[in-house]
């Protein structure tokens, strides 16, 4: 379910609100959750995300691996689509960034992995307690059904609904191959069924 409308501004503002909490763990799942909305990040991507990752000079992060809970807890070392990609990010997100991790060093955690950007204790992050944080945050703030999916798949729809190309698209979020983000996204893409009315009514007319 992608976010829409009013509930996408109300998104943002609520994840710029919780990356001010108190709370460690709110502050992580806005912090990953803004990385899932603007990056069109998995949820296990945002997990492994390191410092070394980020590029502020090209704007931009590399996404290089997952946190995966199978066979216990640990960073795989690639991604789903079993390459690295990198992302584009506008400056705010950069700045966020740069914020989140003077937050981490003011809380003076150790951390497992010098680098983890998505912790609260210094350890890996789990995927799926971020995921239930962030279900939880949205329904206390009255928008249900969301998930964090849900950031990833407006990411890729509402970029689809502006006109970007299905390739750029497709290397943004990972996926394998233009067909799948197509397959997905496709149904969306602008005026598509008013240009091919349009098409007909040309070849009908014998000017195609």
């Amino acid at each position: 379910q992608a976010v829409f409308d009013e509930d996408c501004e109300r998104l943002t503002q609520m994840l710029s609100g919780s990356m001010e909490s108190d709370d460690a763990m709110e502050v992580e799942t806005a912090f990953a959750a803004l990385l899932g909305l603007y990056a069109g990040l998995r949820v296990g991507e945002a997990c492994a995300l390191r410092k070394k990752d980020v590029q502020p000079a090209l704007s931009r992060v590399m996404v290089r691996g997952t946190v995966v809970e199978k066979g216990g807890l640990h960073r795989q070392a690639h991604t789903k689509g079993k390459k690295s990609r990198a992302v584009s990010v506008s400056e705010e997100v950069v700045e966020a960034i740069r914020a989140h991790e003077r937050v981490l060093l003011d809380r003076g955690i150790a951390r497992q992995d010098k680098s983890l950007l998505v912790t609260v204790d210094g350890s890996l992050m789990r995927p799926s307690k971020l995921s239930q944080s962030f279900g939880a945050m949205c329904r206390e703030r009255g928008m249900r059904g969301y998930t964090f999916h849900s950031l990833r798949h407006t990411h890729a729809t509402q970029l689809i609904m502006a006109g970007v190309d299905p390739k750029t698209v497709s290397e943004r979020v990972g996926h394998a191959a233009v067909t799948t983000t197509l397959k997905e996204y496709g149904h969306v893409l602008p005026g598509r069924d008013a240009r091919a009315a349009e098409v007909f009514s040309e070849i009908a007319r014998g000017g195609g």
